[in-house]
């Protein structure tokens, strides 16, 4: 279920889902009797408004350490499609997976590092603010919560950072990708399997602490059992053809046509993915909406679609009637892209990935 947009930040569209709300709630109820503890002299206004203040400083580094990840990742010429924050935090929505392992590491460790720092210097205020009380109070919660934040972020567990990171090390020892995400998945589920484990056994201890725990344990099983599917999802795949799974090509654009002609005329067109193809019907390579915007407006009437697009090589071109078990199989990104044609024509287009859920 698609969510829309709430705001921009530093142009990145930031989506907040339902259950962020009400994670957003609990917290400020928990807060408000864990500040009422340690300050009980203080009104009761006093502590709501301490414990609302403290929610929405959490979640602001929530964002930031996303906002981190996307801001390497754009860095590196990675497109990020949005910022998710949802019931279990957030999680950055990038156009298409990191192209090597240093890639993957770079975007991965800024993350954590962020919610580090931030700790770091939420900690060092309140240690050097000499009161209110409710304030040091408020500072030294977001010291912890960041600090641990971080640092919890660093278990080896896919698709946690950790795990990511533990991706990006097998991915650049072994050279496959495909390997080292089987690697980072079954990381995965011995993590979320312990931390299942902490949760029932501090659920009889400290309750809401370790419910959260049970139930964050249980969707990173889901995660990474996802991230490991690929392959069953190929195998899954056989019998069916690539005609079956592709995009029909509903709209494609030439080299030489400006940017600001090609949003022009692709106004209302599905998709962000569009064939190119030469004067002679020929397919020359697949254009990012996404990636044209992103191009400033003033230069748009003077830059190409044959300067942004991603060129196609004769391994980019497939059959309709091939067989998709037989094309997934191979070791490849989930945002390798595919055209396909038939003869010179190109009927559509084929996302690994795309077609990996569908299937």
């Amino acid at each position: 279920m698609t969510h829309p947009v709430a705001f921009r930040f530093f142009g990145i569209p930031v989506v907040l889902s339902p259950s962020w709300l009400v994670i957003a709630a609990l917290i400020t109820l928990s807060l408000r009797v864990t500040f009422e503890r340690a300050n009980p002299s203080s009104s009761s206004a006093e502590l709501w408004g301490a414990a609302a203040l403290a929610s929405l400083l959490f979640f602001c580094g929530v964002l930031i350490h996303e906002a981190s990840h996307s801001a390497m990742a754009r860095r590196l010429g990675l497109g990020v499609k949005s910022i998710r924050l949802f019931v279990f935090g957030g999680v950055s929505q990038l156009e298409e997976e990191p192209r090597s392992a240093r890639e993957e590491l770079l975007v991965t460790v800024v993350g954590p590092l962020s919610s580090i720092v931030l700790g770091l210097v939420f900690f060092a205020a309140a240690a050097a603010l000499p009161g209110p009380a409710l304030v040091v109070s408020i500072l030294d919660w977001l010291g912890a919560v960041n600090l641990g934040l971080g640092l919890f972020n660093l278990l080896p567990g896919f698709p946690m950072d950790g795990g990511r990171v533990l991706r990006a090390v097998v991915w650049r020892w072994t050279g496959s990708l495909r390997r080292a995400t089987r690697v980072a998945a079954v990381s995965g589920r011995v993590v979320s399997a312990l931390l299942v484990c902490a949760g029932v056994w501090m659920w009889t201890a400290r309750g809401f602490t370790g419910l959260w725990l049970v139930f964050i344990g249980i969707f990173l099983w889901q995660a990474a059992s996802m991230a490991e599917s690929p392959a069953a999802a190929a195998r899954r795949g056989r019998g069916t053809t690539v005609r079956a799974a592709m995009t029909p090509r509903s709209w494609s654009a030439s080299p030489a046509l400006p940017l600001d002609d090609l949003l022009a005329a692709a106004d209302g067109a599905a998709g962000d993915l569009h064939p190119v193809v030469d004067p002679w019907g020929r397919a020359a390579g697949v254009v990012s909406l996404a990636a044209a915007k992103r191009v400033p407006v003033e230069a748009r009437a003077s830059t190409t679609v044959a300067e942004v697009m991603r060129r196609v090589t004769p391994g980019d071109l497939v059959a309709p009637d091939q067989d998709l078990e037989g094309l997934l199989a191979g070791e490849m990104s989930s945002s390798r892209v595919f055209l396909v044609v038939e003869g010179d024509a190109v009927l559509g287009i084929l996302v690994a990935g795309e077609a990996l859920e569908a299937v």
